[in-house]
């Protein structure tokens, strides 16, 4: 897949998750403007909180109905004048078939699973979530089809506990990743989890606004 196709894929206004450097987090950020194999993006407190510089290097993601888009590149330039942004160098795009039904939002959130055949409990850490299952890091091993109860600890809001299956695994050295689907949920968490779902989908609506009617006007 060519880098330059980040100007067909993603326009003024999309909202993406980046993650900077080796750090592992996804931060929300508003495409400010493309151009072949460049992109413009704001500068956020998160960027600077990770020590961001010129030939840094930042990933990106977007992510359709049918396909997830990987692009990583170099910081090329940062502005720091209003509105702060910086200009990305994409140099390697990838293609990777969406196979989730549902659309998924990233969190971290902390949890407790219990596997159905152990009497103890791990800790992981949720690091995204869908109606149809979770995204997680564990320390512990668990095998694929292995199911857990599981309670997720949300703020400000009660825990969300239900039955999930590993339907996917890859070590990570410190940690293993995993993806759970959710194989029984009553109403009630189901509920929980289409209010917060839908409460991010809101933040992302917010954030294009606020780009078309606050910053665009200000962009040279």
């Amino acid at each position: 897949m060519n880098a330059a196709s980040v100007s067909s894929l993603l326009h003024e206004g999309s909202v993406i998750s980046t993650r900077i450097g080796q750090n592992s987090i996804w931060y929300r950020n508003v495409v400010y403007s493309t151009q072949d194999n460049m992109i413009q993006l704001g500068l956020t407190v998160d960027y600077l909180e990770n020590l961001i510089m010129p030939g840094s290097k930042i990933i990106l993601k977007h992510t359709c109905e049918y396909f997830e888009y990987i692009f990583e590149g170099i910081v090329s330039n940062i502005q720091t004048a209003m509105p702060a942004n910086i200009t990305v160098h994409i140099n390697k795009a990838e293609e990777i078939i969406n196979t989730r039904i549902f659309p998924r939002y990233d969190t971290y959130f902390a949890s407790d699973m219990k596997p159905v055949w152990d009497d103890k409990t791990y800790f992981s850490i949720i690091t995204n979530i869908s109606l149809g299952g979770v995204a997680f890091a564990s320390k512990h091993v668990y095998d694929y089809g292995e199911e857990c109860d599981v309670c997720i600890y949300m703020p400000n809001s009660p825990k969300i506990c239900c039955r999930g299956k590993v339907i996917r695994k890859s070590d990570k050295g410190e940690y293993i990743d995993y993806s759970m689907q959710f194989v029984d949920m009553d109403e009630e968490n189901s509920n929980r989890v289409s209010e917060y779902l839908d409460m991010q989908g809101e933040i992302v609506e917010k954030m294009k606004a606020d780009f078309f009617e606050n910053v665009k006007k200000h962009l040279k």
